[in-house]
């Protein structure tokens, strides 16, 4: 593996996993309000590393899939495309969705 096809590849599974978020929320939306769903979250009692567990993945595909983003957005300028400021920015860009993910996930 390649970093630069496992970078594209979860990038692309972001993307679809944050199109499951919106078609579950307007779900969730036309059956009943948000208020009844953090209750039932709520009432499960889960323990703090279960919840951060859960906050981290849910925050991980709307972080790596905005810096990535962000990444193809400064390709299409028509920099950063040698290869060596591709690995740069790859690695430069999952440190940027690591840390915005942590932030989101503690909040």
């Amino acid at each position: 593996f390649q970093i630069t096809s496992v970078l594209s590849i979860t990038h692309r599974g972001t993307g679809v996993a944050l199109t499951a978020y919106a078609l579950g929320l307007a779900g969730v939306g036309l059956t009943t309000d948000i208020n009844s769903v953090v209750s039932f979250v709520d009432a499960l009692n889960l323990s703090a590393p279960i919840l951060l567990a859960g906050k981290f993945i849910l925050a991980f595909p709307v972080s790596y899939h905005t810096a990535n983003g962000i990444r193809h957005l400064i390709w299409d300028t028509g920099r950063a495309l040698t290869i060596k400021k591709v690995y740069t920015t790859g690695y430069a860009m999952l440190g940027a969705a690591i840390l915005t993910n942590l932030v989101l996930t503690l909040l």
